[in-house]
């Protein structure tokens, strides 16, 4: 608050204008035990060393160069081998960033864990790792064309994937407005890690290797929008990874390079591809594929493909799950997925009937 108040009153008296108009007011940083960061309890943390990492014996050694006295130090020390006894792990800044951001911050106190921070460098190297991958599919020859993707050339998964960075983008958006920064990471990690990296990147792979020219050239639009306009919703959060793979990008699409920080941030009408029946539609698909996963990790079936039949409850339910069978069988790890068909009376089965909606069989 009185850096707030300084800069006020300098701001006022050297230009006669506010240098902003809000203001944001974070809670309170305590450690992961709620306890208020002290020398004497050695639970301080250095921003940069969770940027930069630091040992065990670097910490306790930048302690001893202080002008704590020696009894100060000594508690110091073994509150620091308490909190942290592997040390810091090397984080980066973005990380750091994101990690802060996740928290909710509706309280007076934020409760710091450094594991927050780990958590959130895996998720740069998840971006990283998905990002390769783009690279890969869009090829060098790419070029983005804005009025290319239509419903009529989508398929069910990438309409669903446009939907749910449609949806992405409203939330993200939305939590900004409203200051609630963690339901805007929160909404950035479901989109790229899960949706669009576990998900979508997954499904595609046999059509980029099998399908036409027009399903690939509709698939690399697909991911390219989506890399773009996440990219571009992550910067606030992750500005240096995400500028570097803006450039990247940028450059693969034969783009003028510009830096993500001036780049237009995505909204709500840019991006309007939401169909809320086939988010309803993938969720039923998704369940099957949730079904069949645990089946086979509780049989441990983790490398085997087998055949694998589904009985709905009702002909609505089969019409839904069929247009997505080619999606159940790539995600599920099945050979052959078939619908409505009575299960041979073999012992040579797996069934799961924890779905209210289908029965699953994996053939063995």
């Amino acid at each position: 608050f009185f850096w707030v108040a300084r800069m006020v009153m300098l701001g006022l008296e050297l230009t006669d204008q506010l240098p902003f108009n809000q203001i944001y007011l974070h809670s309170i940083i305590h450690d992961s035990y709620g306890r208020k960061m002290s020398k004497s309890l050695g639970n301080v943390v250095d921003p940069t060393d969770i940027i930069e990492g630091r040992t065990l014996d670097e910490l306790a050694a930048r302690v001893k160069r202080s002008n704590v006295d020696d009894t100060e130090e000594a508690v110091t020390i073994r509150g620091q081998e308490s909190e942290f006894p592997s040390g810091i792990p090397r984080c980066g800044a973005d990380p750091l960033r994101l990690a802060l951001c996740s928290y909710r911050t509706q309280s007076d106190v934020l409760n710091f864990d450094i594991s927050a921070a780990i958590q959130a460098s895996k998720f740069c190297n998840k971006i990283w790792n998905g990002f390769k991958f783009v690279q890969s599919a869009l090829g060098d020859q790419f070029c983005p064309d804005p009025d290319f993707l239509s419903y009529e050339n989508m398929s069910v998964a990438d309409k669903w994937m446009m939907s749910r960075l449609s949806s992405a983008v409203y939330s993200v958006n939305d939590g900004l407005g409203t200051y609630s920064f963690s339901k805007a990471t929160e909404s950035l990690e479901q989109l790229w890690w899960f949706e669009l990296c576990d998900i979508y990147m997954e499904s595609i792979k046999p059509r980029l290797k099998q399908g036409d020219d027009m399903e690939k050239a509709v698939i690399r639009h697909v991911l390219y929008t989506c890399t773009d306009t996440a990219l571009r919703l992550m910067s606030p959060f992750m500005p240096f990874i995400t500028e570097e793979l803006y450039q990247r990008l940028s450059a693969q699409a034969s783009l003028t390079a510009r830096s993500v920080c001036v780049a237009d941030y995505p909204v709500v009408e840019e991006v309007t591809w939401k169909n809320v029946t086939v988010e309803s539609d993938m969720c039923l698909a998704m369940s099957v594929v949730d079904t069949v996963r645990n089946l086979r990790t509780k049989n441990r079936l983790t490398k085997q493909r087998q055949p694998l039949i589904i009985t709905c409850s009702d002909l609505k339910t089969s019409n839904i799950l069929s247009e997505y069978g080619d999606l159940i069988k790539v995600l599920s790890r099945s050979s052959d997925v078939t619908f409505d068909a009575t299960p041979p009376p073999s012992a040579d089965i797996l069934e799961s009937t924890t779905l209210e909606f289908a029965r699953v069989h994996i053939m063995l």
